[in-house]
């Protein structure tokens, strides 16, 4: 009897492909909305994260403790504008020296006024450890949440930098949670009366406000202490106003440097160490994200803020 066919061996699948093919096709996933991944950021423009710090993101740390310093995965569009060294440390280190000194003791609730996250903690994070570390109350008002600090504005910056600036003040000691407004990050002026109001709303009993300088080169820095200069002038209160970018981009001859409203506090070791801690809490502004691009706040920046001192101007009578 004949025999019957012969029974075949299954083939492997990809097999008889020549070897280049089968290795490049290993290890690709489908595209398409049904493979992304589980609580992605919404990409689409205008979108905000919800109130409170995102799930993925660490609590901040116990006062004193030292920031984690685990690099951040974000992919700004593209590099800061920020590009040239500006002017040298020297300049208002020199400067300052001639300044009158002052002790600034705050009894009872303060008022901080932020434009971005940081911008409190590079101004006067000395000061806010001193009357935090004293039994003194800290009230933080930040107005935007800093989306476009390299650019177009992304969520995934701003649920970070929520949790930066969270961060920063436990590391101060201040207590109270900071109040995030989330205001269009570069466009404040045009929301200054929101955040009048929001200042009346949980500024109530502050006995002196401490807000970004008028004159300062950044637009949302003047919107910032325009709205808290208005706030102070209502309620007469002490105002003292902190400049961020006067000593990048201002030389102490320019007339918008009234050198006799300018004073200087002289921090503590303590207080100095609290302020280094809470810089860095804020890692995505200080570190390069992936990618290659550089931080918004490069060394030859962050130097300014690295001196033993914090400047105030003693507020002029508001506009």
């Amino acid at each position: 009897m004949p025999s019957g066919p012969r029974s075949r061996r299954p083939r492997a699948a990809g097999a008889g492909l020549p070897e280049r093919r089968r290795r490049a096709g290993r290890g690709r996933r489908p595209s398409g909305p049904a493979h992304h991944r589980a609580g992605a950021a919404d990409p689409r423009r205008g979108h905000r994260p919800p109130a409170g710090r995102p799930a993925d993101l660490r609590a901040p740390a116990p006062c004193g403790t030292r920031p984690d310093r685990t690099r951040s995965s974000l992919r700004p569009a593209r590099r800061p504008v920020l590009t040239a060294p500006g002017l040298p440390v020297e300049v208002w280190r020199r400067r300052l020296e001639r300044v009158d000194r002052i002790a600034l003791r705050v009894s009872g609730p303060v008022l901080v006024v932020a434009a971005h996250p940081d911008d409190e903690t590079l101004g006067v994070a000395g000061i806010m450890a001193r009357i935090a570390m004293s039994g003194g109350q800290v009230c933080v008002v930040v107005a935007t949440d800093g989306e476009a600090a390299y650019g177009d504005a992304m969520p995934e910056l701003a649920a970070l930098r929520r949790a930066e600036v969270a961060a920063a003040m436990s590391a101060l000691c201040v207590t109270e949670p900071p109040t995030l407004l989330g205001l269009p990050d570069g466009d404040l002026a045009a929301h200054e009366q929101v955040l009048v109001d929001a200042l009346t709303a949980v500024g109530t009993g502050a006995r002196a406000v401490f807000a970004p300088w008028r004159h300062d080169p950044h637009p949302d820095h003047r919107a910032a202490g325009r709205a808290a200069a208005g706030y102070a002038a209502a309620r007469s209160c002490p105002l003292w106003e902190y400049p961020i970018w006067m000593r990048h981009w201002t030389e102490p001859s320019d007339p918008a440097v009234d050198v006799s409203r300018l004073r200087v506090v002289e921090l503590t070791e303590r207080e100095q160490a609290a302020k280094r801690r809470a810089i860095g809490c804020h890692r995505s502004q200080i570190e390069e994200l992936s990618g290659g691009r550089g931080a918004v706040l490069p060394p030859y920046v962050l130097a300014h803020f690295a001196d033993a001192v914090e400047a105030v101007f003693i507020a002029e009578p508001a506009a």
